[in-house]
C-alpha cells in the first residue's frame, strides 16, 4: 500500500499564523488609551520633583555657606513627600484597577507639596511646578492644567509679596509673575500639542513595526517552507533511487535534523518476533542505543504503537521512562513518538527529541508523519521487492521441477517404450529367417505395445495441455483425465464425480484448479500405493469445492512440511500458493494407513466464474 503525503508547501506554519494574527490585531486597534499608554509608569515622573527639589536645596545651601540639619522644615517636607509617594506606588501596584484614580488624586497633593516647599526655599520655583502641572495635563486634560498652573502662580505671587518684598515691589513682583506665567502657558502649550499628536504618532509607529513584523515573518515563513520541501524533495529523491530502506532511513534522520529542532532522533522497527522493537538507526545515540532491542510489555513505547497517534512527552514521568531506555535524551525537555503505519499496519516508532520545551507544534507533527510515512513506504517497497524475487527464485524452481518431471516421464515412459520397439522390431527381423509362425505373434505383441505408447505419449501431452478444458470446461476435461487411468498395471483406479455443479470458471481459475488436481493424482500414483483415486467436483455455501483423495497409504502432513528445506520438492506448499492466486486455499489431510485427501475451496465470485458473454482467450494458457 503506498502512503499519500500532503506537499509541505500546504502545511500551515501555526507559529507564523499565531504572529500574524497577533499583528493584525494590534493593527486594528485604532484608538489609544492614555492610562493603558503610559499609566503609572509615567507618574513615576513625580520622582524627577522630588529629585530636582534635593539638587536645588542642597546646591543652595553650599553656594551660601549654609549648614544643612535633618530639623529643616524644606528637608522634612521632602521626606513626607517621599514617604507619601511610596504609599501611592504600593497602592497602585495592590489596588491595580484603582491605579488611575489613585495617581490622579495624588496629583492635588503634588500640587500642594509644590506651593509649601517654594515658601521653604524663598524662591519661586516654576521650574519645578512643572512637572505636576505636566502629569496633571497628561492624565487629566488642558483645563486642569490650567487650573494648576494658576494655582502655582497665585500662591507664589503671595508668597512673594508678603515675605520677599513689599508693596514697593508691587511691579517687579508682576513683571516676574508675568515672565512666569508666560512661560508656563507656552510649555503647557508645546506638551499639550505634543500630547494631542502622540497617539497618532504612536499608531503610526505601531504599524509600521507591525509591517515590518509581518515582512520578516513572511519571510521566515517561507523560509522554512522551503526547507521542509527541499526536505521532502531530497527524502522522495532517496526513495525513488533505492530499494534499501535503510539509506531512506538515514536520509530521514538527517533531514529532520535540518529542519526541526532536534537534538537526538532513532527509527525503532518490529523485530522479527513482533514482540520486540529494535533500533535501525539513529541520531546521537551512544553504541550500545544505536543496536537496543525494546520489549514491548507495557509503558510508551506500547501505548504509542497500539494507539496509532503521535505521542508528545513533555511531563518530567514520560521523559524520566524514555531516559531509562536511552540515556542519550537526559538533557531533552520535548520528545515526540511517531508510529510508523499504513492503514492499520504498524511497522514501529520514529522517535524525535530536542532539549527545549514545547519543540514542536502541529505543523511539525505533520511534517514529521509525513516524512514517517516515507519510511513504511521504503519499508513496503524493499517487501515488496523481496517478496517478486521470492516468486520469481519458486517460478523458476517450479519450472525447473516441471522439466525434470517431464524428462523423467520422457525417459520411463515413451522413451523406454521406443527403445523397446526399437529392439523388438530388430528381434522379429532375425525371427522371420528362422520361425515365421512366432515372428508373427511377436508382431502382434509389437503393435500392442506401439498402440500402448502412443496412449500413453497422448496422456502426457494430455496433462501438458488439455485442450479440452479450454474448449468445454472443467468437468469434461477431469472426465477425460480420469478415464485414461490406468495407464499402467500400478496405477490406481480414477472414479470421477460431480454435486451441484454448472458453472463455468474463468480460464485461469480451470487452469489452476486442473493443475492442482492432476498433482494430487500424480503424488498418489508415485506415493501412495493407492487402488483407487476419487475426483469430485462440486459447489457449496458460495464456494467451488475441488477434491481429490485415495486410499493408500498416507503420510504425516505436518512432519513433511517441516522437512521442505532439506528437500528439492515443495509439492504440498506449490499448491497452497497457486490456490491463493485466485483467492483459494488448499487442506490436506492424511492418516498413515488410510490414505490422502486434498481439498480445494474458491469463493464464488465475478473474479472465479465466467461471465456471460465472455469468451475464453486461448492465449491465456
Amino acid at each position: 500500500m503506498q502512503t499519500t503525503t500532503s506537499a509541505p508547501s500546504l502545511v500551515q506554519d501555526t507559529r507564523a499564523v499565531d504572529l500574524i494574527n497577533q499583528s493584525r490585531k494590534l493593527m486594528s486597534q485604532r484608538t489609544l488609551d492614555i492610562d493603558n499608554l503610559f499609566g503609572i509608569r509615567l507618574s513615576y515622573a513625580r520622582w524627577l520633583l522630588i529629585l530636582a527639589l534635593g539638587i536645588y536645596y542642597f546646591l543652595g545651601q553650599s553656594l551660601n555657606g549654609g549648614i544643612l540639619t535633618f530639623t529643616n522644615p524644606a528637608l522634612l517636607l521632602t521626606g513626607g513627600y517621599i514617604v507619601f509617594n511610596m504609599v501611592v506606588w504600593l497602592l497602585t501596584l495592590s489596588f491595580s484597577k484603582q491605579a488611575s484614580l489613585l495617581i490622579k488624586v495624588s496629583l492635588v497633593f503634588d500640587l500642594i507639596f509644590v506651593c509649601m516647599i517654594s515658601h521653604f526655599l524663598q524662591a519661586s520655583i516654576y521650574s519645578f511646578a512643572v512637572i505636576p502641572v505636566f502629569l496633571t495635563l497628561l492624565l487629566v486634560g488642558l483645563s486642569p492644567a490650567i487650573f494648576s498652573i494658576i494655582v502655582v502662580v497665585v500662591v507664589n505671587f503671595t508668597d512673594l509679596y508678603l515675605t520677599n518684598f513689599g508693596v514697593a515691589n508691587t511691579k517687579d513682583i508682576m513683571l516676574l509673575e508675568f515672565y512666569s506665567i508666560s512661560g508656563a502657558l507656552l510649555l503647557l502649550l508645546v506638551c499639550y500639542y505634543i500630547i494631542t499628536q502622540t497617539p497618532e504618532a504612536l499608531i503610526r509607529i505601531s504599524n509600521t513595526m507591525v509591517e515590518d513584523a509581518l515582512a520578516r515573518a513572511g519571510e521566515s515563513h517561507l523560509l522554512d517552507m522551503q526547507n521542509r520541501t527541499r526536505a521532502v524533495y531530497h527524502v522522495a529523491n532517496t526513495l525513488s533511487g533505492t530499494l534499501d530502506y535503510q539509506e531512506v532511513i538515514k536520509a530521514i534522520l538527517h533531514e529532520m535534523e535540518s529542519v526541526f529542532d532536534m537534538h537526538c532522533g532513532a527509527v525503532l522497527l518490529f523485530d522479527s518476533s513482533l514482540n520486540n522493537v529494535k533500533v535501525v538507526d539513529s541520531l546521537r545515540f551512544s553504541p550500545e542505543e544505536s543496536h537496543r532491542s525494546i520489549l514491548l510489555q507495557k509503558g510508551l513505547f506500547k501505548d504509542a504503537l497500539n494507539g496509532g497517534q503521535p505521542r508528545l512527552l513533555v511531563v518530567p514521568t514520560e521523559l524520566e521512562e524514555i531516559r531509562a531506555f536511552f540515556p542519550s535524551l537526559r538533557n531533552c525537555q520535548t520528545t515526540m513518538l511517531i508510529p510508523l503505519r499504513a492503514g492499520m499496519e504498524v511497522f514501529g516508532l520514529l522517535l524525535i527529541a530536542s532539549k527545549n520545551e514545547n519543540a514542536y507544534n502541529t505543523s511539525d507533527t505533520e511534517l514529521m508523519i509525513s516524512m514517517g510515512a516515507h519510511t513504511v513506504l521504503a519499508m513496503q517497497n524493499a517487501t515488496l521487492y523481496h517478496n517478486l524475487l521470492e516468486d520469481r527464485n519458486k517460478l523458476l524452481t517450479q519450472e525447473e521441477e516441471v522439466r525434470h518431471e517431464l524428462a523423467r516421464n520422457l525417459h520411463d515412459g515413451p522413451a523406454q517404450a521406443v527403445a523397446a520397439i526399437s529392439m523388438q522390431t530388430e528381434f522379429i527381423r532375425k525371427l522371420f529367417r528362422t520361425e515365421p509362425d512366432r515372428a508373427l505373434e511377436e508382431l502382434a505383441n509389437l503393435g500392442k505395445q506401439a498402440l500402448q505408447t502412443s496412449r500413453e505419449i497422448r496422456t502426457l501431452l494430455y496433462e501438458l495441455r488439455p485442450l479440452v478444458l479450454e474448449t468445454q470446461g472443467l468437468i469434461p476435461a477431469l472426465g477425460q483425465y480420469a478415464k485414461r487411468f490406468p495407464h499402467n498395471p500400478s496405477d490406481p483406479t480414477a472414479h470421477f464425480s460431480t454435486a451441484n455443479f454448472d458453472l463455468r470458471l474463468a480460464p485461469q481459475v480451470e487452469t489452476m484448479v486442473f493443475t492442482i488436481i492432476q498433482e494430487a493424482v500424480n503424488n498418489a500414483r508415485k506415493h501412495a500405493r493407492a487402488r483407487n483415486i476419487w475426483i469430485h467436483l462440486e459447489t457449496r455455501d458460495g464456494f467451488i469445492i475441488a477434491m481429490a483423495q485415495d486410499d493408500g497409504r498416507g503420510f504425516d502432513v505436518s512432519q513433511v512440511e517441516r522437512n521442505y528445506e532439506q528437500r528439492g520438492s515443495l509439492g504440498l506448499t506449490n499448491m497452497r500458493e497457486r490456490a491463493g492466486f485466485v483467492g483459494g486455499q488448499v487442506d490436506i489431510h492424511s492418516v498413515i494407513g488410510q490414505g490422502t485427501a486434498v481439498i480445494m475451496r474458491i469463493p464464488i465470485n465475478e473474479n472465479t466464474v465466467l461471465q456471460p458473454g465472455s469468451t475464453v482467450s486461448q492465449e491465456t494458457f
